[in-house]
C-alpha cells in the first residue's frame, strides 16, 4: 500500500474512535448530570432506558427518557430538565404530560 492510503485509513480510523468516544463521553455526562440534580442517587442505566444495559442494537427509551428527549429538544437532557421531570423512580408514565415546574 502507499502511504497516502495508509493515511487515509489512519484517519478514518481515529475520526471513527473519537466518534465513538463522544457518544460514550455523552453518557457518563448524563450520569454526572442526573447526579447534580439528584446528589443521593446512584444513576443507572434503566432510569432512562427500557433495558438495563442498553447496547448499539438494543437501547429504546422508557417513559421517563422519552420525556426527558422531548423536553430537551435536540440537545442532551441538561441538569435542569432532570430536575424538571424529578426523580426516575417517582416518575410515572400516565404524568409524562405534567412536568414539575
Amino acid at each position: 500500500m502507499n502511504s497516502a492510503k495508509v493515511r487515509q485509513i489512519g484517519i478514518l480510523t481515529s475520526t471513527i474512535m473519537i466518534a465513538l468516544a463522544g457518544q460514550s463521553f455523552a453518557n457518563v455526562e448524563q450520569f454526572k448530570l442526573y447526579k447534580k440534580a439528584f446528589p443521593d442517587v446512584k444513576m443507572q442505566c434503566n432510569y432512562c432506558h427500557a433495558v438495563d444495559k442498553p447496547t448499539k442494537d438494543a437501547h429504546e427509551l422508557n417513559a421517563y427518557g422519552l420525556k426527558a428527549k422531548e423536553l430537551s429538544g435536540a440537545e442532551a437532557p441538561t441538569q435542569e430538565i432532570y430536575q424538571q421531570l424529578g426523580r426516575s423512580e417517582d416518575f410515572k408514565a400516565e404524568d409524562a404530560g405534567e412536568v414539575k415546574e
